[in-house]
């Protein structure tokens, strides 16, 4: 018998890019049956380190197209546009996974 999504969700973080392709068809298999556990699938591990990463190379490059040259000339830079600039490609990723768990649930016409 094929476990839950719930019991899925809390599973360990899944190391391996193949083992996460591998559960995530078997829960294309099951489908999504509430808004609530694509949020919960968006805020799993490695949901979150795939966010963090294009967080990272996205808002670093942001910042050195923006604020590069202050940060090069040791001139004044505003901390909070920098943060902001880390913050926005995370949450436009994380978004990304909801919606396309979503989307993947409405497309069997399970959500």
């Amino acid at each position: 018998m094929r476990p839950s999504l719930r019991q899925l969700a809390r599973r360990p973080a899944l190391r391996r890019p193949q083992a996460f392709a591998a559960e995530a068809s078997s829960l294309q298999g099951r489908g999504v049956q509430t808004p609530h556990e694509a949020w919960r699938i968006m805020f799993r591990a490695q949901s979150v380190r795939r966010s963090l990463l294009v967080s990272l190379v996205v808002g670093t490059l942001l910042n050195a197209i923006n604020q590069g040259s202050a940060i090069v000339l040791g001139e004044h830079v505003v901390l909070w546009k920098i943060a902001l600039t880390y913050c926005v490609p995370f949450a436009v990723s994380s978004y990304g996974t909801y919606a396309g768990v979503l989307s993947a649930a409405s497309d069997r016409g399970q959500a």
